[in-house]
């Protein structure tokens, strides 16, 4: 159990930063332990009576997986109370309000049906909200102030939907097993299919009034109607809050145009104005093109000058050694079941004595890694696998979104983990290392050195030799699987991190599965002993409940 002098001075100084200022933000960098001071800040408040109850909005799975749990690794934040609202279901919603707690977890995507509620319930009934404190975790989320989440609007809950008598209804389609976003698709190409007629059906009506029902008449189409929804935003709910701090590693990465909405929502437009507009107007200049803008040198100083009384930005002191950010999750039940079985075999062959074989992905112990890591191969020696989870995905989400655009160097272990990736992050045109022909490398540089490469995956078996100058522009490195071989470890971080390479600091992501092999493979790889011998020994102790990340603090 951690104790608050565990608390590096960096991060007591970030804690005595959010006390001294009831608005405030903080820039830190990823792993650097954001949310473990911000947990410090809440215990306090609580404490001394200046706050009841704490509203916290993130992403969902940081949300759903981070917060309760890092409170529970430190012994003055375990007795805080925890409830989540942020659902997709609005009973579970609601149900998540009703209940007592200190810390309230909410994603962005509720934050207009939030904004409805507490204005419906507590602001225009003139009762104060149950709210006392507002965190914004990774608040660049809400960096457009312009935005629904912020200003409001409609929002539309169901597309139109046109199609013929004799095509099928969307409860048809439902029994036929579409759903989600198949779904959607499905009804948008039967309704554009159909606007032709829709459109020449609509010219011949005298009165555009009832329309639809008019054109449901005739027999010829069946329209559903669009439906909407009024979203107030968030606002008008902004001047109710007395505490409120953001937390960001990246504030400003597409430019200081992003800061205003940041700072709007916790100092309701005291320091950068209550608008977009006038903001633009005061702090930039209007390209040729009319649409444009590029902050003014005067701009930034009037900007760093006006946030400085409530920002704290701490660099990285120790750039000798990468900063390791564990980041673990958890197999959907389903799968879990099926992955105990698959490790019972790995278990019942090391008690025979069998060796592990660390390149054979039909080995046992390579199968108990692709059930980690979300796909698992069908049968030995074929291509086929099968997609079983998307709970690293979800985090590798989170990673892209924080990096706020710069580049990441992710490292794979099977060609069906590679798949996955390359197909989920296709709009960011993706890079694969290992199948680019070498003669392209270069050209894969200067596309990096320019900032057009957003995501390079690669095995670390072939980034060994040949690929250099990838340190020039690339300090986010991402494990989405970590490799048995020390070796093959350390020679993907060499790319980054080694020597005369390290010329930035570099923050290194292991996505890791709680309660699976991968927690062994770690140990292996911390004690410096991949060899047969020593990754037995690594499984033999996380058999035996010896190995464990959940102890660690997160910013380690």
């Amino acid at each position: 159990m951690l104790s608050p002098n565990n608390l590096r001075e960096n991060q007591r100084k970030a804690v005595l930063h959010q006390l001294y200022n009831d608005k405030s933000m903080l820039w830190l960098e990823c792993g650097f332990g954001k949310t473990p001071v911000t947990l410090t800040t809440i215990e306090h408040r609580i404490r001394s009576g200046n706050v009841k109850k704490v509203l916290v909005f993130g992403p969902v799975r940081v949300i759903h997986a981070v917060w309760e749990r890092e409170s529970r690794k430190w012994d003055h934040t375990k007795h805080l109370r925890f409830s989540i609202i942020g659902w997709p279901n609005e009973k579970k919603r609601l149900r998540g309000l009703s209940v007592d707690a200190d810390v309230y977890l909410c994603n962005y995507e509720n934050m207009g049906w939030l904004s409805n509620y507490l204005t419906t319930y507590y602001i225009d009934q003139d009762k104060p909200l149950p709210f006392d404190m507002v965190v914004y975790d990774e608040i660049s989320k809400v960096k457009k102030s312009t935005s629904q989440r912020i200003s409001g609007g409609k929002r539309t809950l169901k597309r139109e939907f046109i199609r013929k008598p004799t095509e099928p209804s969307e409860e048809t389609l439902k029994s036929q097993g579409f759903k989600g976003k198949q779904l959607r698709e499905e009804m948008d190409r039967i309704t554009q299919g159909n606007l032709g007629l829709y459109d020449q059906l609509l010219s011949g009506l005298k009165h555009k009034q009832n329309k639809v029902q008019k054109i449901n008449e005739s027999g010829q189409l069946f329209v559903d109607p669009e439906v909407t929804k009024n979203i107030i935003g968030w606002r008008p709910i902004i001047p109710h809050i007395k505490y409120a701090t953001g937390l960001t590693g990246s504030p400003a990465a597409n430019g200081y145009m992003d800061l205003h909405g940041q700072y709007l929502v916790i100092d309701n437009g005291e320091r950068l104005g209550s608008y977009l507009y006038g903001y633009k107007e005061a702090y930039f200049s209007q390209g040729f093109d009319g649409w444009t803008y590029e902050v003014t040198e005067l701009g930034k100083r009037w900007i760093d000058q006006k946030i400085a009384d409530i920002t704290l930005h701490i660099e990285p002191t120790n750039t000798k050694f990468p900063r390791i950010n564990n980041i673990l999750v958890d197999l959907p039940p389903k799968v879990t079941q099926q992955y105990h079985e698959v490790e019972k075999d790995m278990f019942t062959q090391l008690d025979n004595g069998t060796e592990i074989e660390l390149f054979n992905r039909a080995s046992v112990s390579n199968k108990c890694l692709q059930f980690a890591n979300g796909a698992a191969y069908n049968e030995p020696g074929k291509p086929e696998w099968s997609q079983l989870h998307d709970e690293k995905l979800l985090v590798l989400d989170s990673i892209i979104e924080e990096s706020q655009g710069k580049t990441i160097l992710l490292g794979y272990n099977f060609k069906s983990d590679a798949e996955r990736i390359m197909k989920r992050y296709k709009d960011l045109n993706p890079v694969n290392l290992t199948s680019t022909k070498p003669q392209d490398l270069l050209k894969i540089i200067d596309q990096g050195n320019k900032g057009k490469i957003k995501l390079m995956i690669g095995h670390p078996a072939s980034l060994g030799h040949g690929v250099d100058g990838l340190n020039d522009f690339c300090q986010i490195i991402v494990w989405f699987g970590l490799p048995w071989s020390l070796e093959l470890y350390e020679q993907l971080i060499g790319r980054i991190a080694s020597g005369e390479r390290f010329k930035k600091p570099v923050t290194i992501h292991r996505i890791m599965t709680r309660n699976t092999i991968d927690l062994a493979v770690a140990d292996a790889l911390l004690r410096k002993d991949s060899n047969q011998n020593g990754l037995k020994k690594a499984i033999h102790r996380y058999r035996n409940g010896q190995v464990s990340m959940d102890g660690l603090p997160n910013f380690l």
